[in-house]
C-alpha cells in the first residue's frame, strides 16, 4: 500500500471527514458562488461514505440547487460510512 493510503487509513475518520467537507464547500463555492447555510448544513451532516458520494456528485451538479436536492433525496442516509 503507498504511504499515502497508509497515512490516510490511520487517520481518524473525523479528520478525514473534516477534510472533505472543507474540499467540497470550497469547490461548490468556487463553482457556484456562496453556499447557503441549509445546504452548508446537509453537508455538514454528511459522513463516512455518504460525503465521499456527494463529493464526487459534485462533478456533476449543474447548480447549488442540485447540490440541495441530492441532500433532500439522501437526507435519511447521512449517518454511515
Amino acid at each position: 500500500m503507498p504511504l499515502d493510503e497508509q497515512f490516510l487509513e490511520e487517520l481518524p475518520n473525523s479528520f478525514r471527514d473534516a477534510g472533505q467537507r472543507h474540499l467540497i464547500l470550497r469547490q461548490l463555492c468556487k463553482r457556484f458562488g456562496e453556499v447557503g447555510p441549509g445546504l452548508h448544513a446537509r453537508i455538514k451532516a454528511l459522513e463516512g461514505r455518504r460525503l465521499a458520494e456527494f463529493g464526487l456528485n459534485v462533478l456533476e451538479f449543474t447548480s447549488l440547487d442540485d447540490a440541495a436536492r441530492w441532500g433532500d433525496a439522501n437526507a435519511s442516509q447521512t449517518r454511515g460510512g
